[in-house]
C-alpha cells in the first residue's frame, strides 16, 4: 500500500478528560470517545505524520505489537474517523 497522508478537519474540537479523549464535530453534533491508543493516534495525526510514520511511532511505544495487525487497526481507525468527518484520507 502506498504511504497515505491524512488531513484533519480543522473544526474538530479535541478534549482530554479523565483518561479518555473526546472529539466533537460541530458540523454533525457528534462526539467520538477515544481510548489511550486512539488518543495517541489522534495526537500523531495532529503532527501531520504519514501512515508509515504513525505506524513506526506506535510500534516504538508498544514493543510487542504485530506490525501487520497494527497496520490493519490503524486503517480501520482512520476509516472510521473519515466516516465521522474527522479526517480525510489523502491518496
Amino acid at each position: 500500500m502506498t504511504d497515505l497522508q491524512y488531513k484533519l478537519n480543522p473544526k474538530i474540537v479535541f478534549r482530554e478528560e479523565e483518561g479518555e479523549s473526546l472529539l466533537f464535530n460541530p458540523d454533525t453534533g457528534k462526539v467520538k470517545i477515544l481510548n489511550e491508543t486512539g488518543t495517541l493516534i489522534y495526537e500523531l495525526l495532529t503532527q501531520k505524520l504519514s501512515r508509515e510514520k504513525i505506524i513506526d511511532s506506535i510500534k516504538s511505544e508498544f514493543d510487542n505489537v504485530n506490525r501487520q495487525e497494527l497496520e490493519q487497526d490503524l486503517d480501520e481507525f482512520t476509516a472510521q474517523m473519515e466516516q465521522s468527518g474527522i479526517l480525510t484520507l489523502l491518496r
